[in-house]
């Protein structure tokens, strides 16, 4: 009965992964096709069309907050959720779980303001031709 209940919370387990696997790759979709006039839930945009990101009004809600949060370090989360996917795919725990939780987190919170320091804020093409006229 032992061997039953560990095979059938491996496949599970493995499935969460998958599923992890396919939630990072369609945030790093989402993220790589942002545009910042895309209508999202809760940000007006002045707009009523069709999103241009390509993974849909998801994708442009999943990228437009993401960004507002975090900046670039947005492409963050999705190595993060890749990390967890791999280790529930492959049925391997996770030592220290707070420890790395409280250190992904300041390495979200550094990152970020680093990266807006340097680079600066999330800009569209349309915006920035904008500003050039």
């Amino acid at each position: 009965m032992g061997k039953s209940d560990s095979a059938l919370s491996r496949r599970v387990s493995e499935v969460v992964g998958v599923a992890l696997f396919a939630a990072a790759l369609i945030w790093l979709i989402s993220l790589a096709t942002y545009d910042a006039n895309d209508p999202a839930w809760f940000f007006s945009t002045g707009t009523n069309t069709v999103p241009a990101n390509f993974a849909g009004r998801v994708g442009a809600f999943l990228s437009e907050l993401s960004f507002q949060i975090v900046g670039y370090s947005s492409y963050l989360i999705p190595a993060t959720i890749a990390v967890a996917g791999w280790h529930y795919f492959w049925c391997r725990t996770i030592d220290a779980v707070y420890t790395k939780l409280v250190g992904a987190a300041m390495l979200f919170g550094c990152s970020s303001a680093l990266l807006h320091l340097t680079v600066g804020r999330v800009r569209s093409e349309e915006h920035t031709s904008e500003l050039q006229s």
